[in-house]
């Protein structure tokens, strides 16, 4: 399994994600094992699922954050996402 990247491309859409639920940060803590915890401040978290990444990133500038895709460049890249091969869960 690949480590976490040092760095993160900018201005690109590298992917998407199913957004599952948003939790409190207390909730995070009681449900996340340890292992798999990430040093956070913010007071909620996303819970995702089903990640796939794009063959090719698409520039994407000028909308920072997670938002809904417009319809007509989801249509010209779903078929560049691919099933992410990997997981980070359950904990070894």
């Amino acid at each position: 399994m690949p480590e976490f990247p040092d760095r993160y491309p900018t201005s690109v859409v590298v992917g998407r994600v199913d957004l599952i639920d948003i939790i409190t940060l207390d909730e995070y803590h009681d449900t996340v094992p340890p292992v798999l915890q990430e040093p956070t401040e913010c007071q909620y978290q996303f819970v995702c699922r089903n990640p796939m990444i794009l063959e090719m990133p698409q520039k994407m500038s000028g909308q920072p954050n997670i938002y809904k895709i417009d319809k007509a460049l989801h249509f010209g890249i779903k078929d560049l996402l691919r099933k992410v091969p990997y997981t980070w869960w359950p904990p070894k």
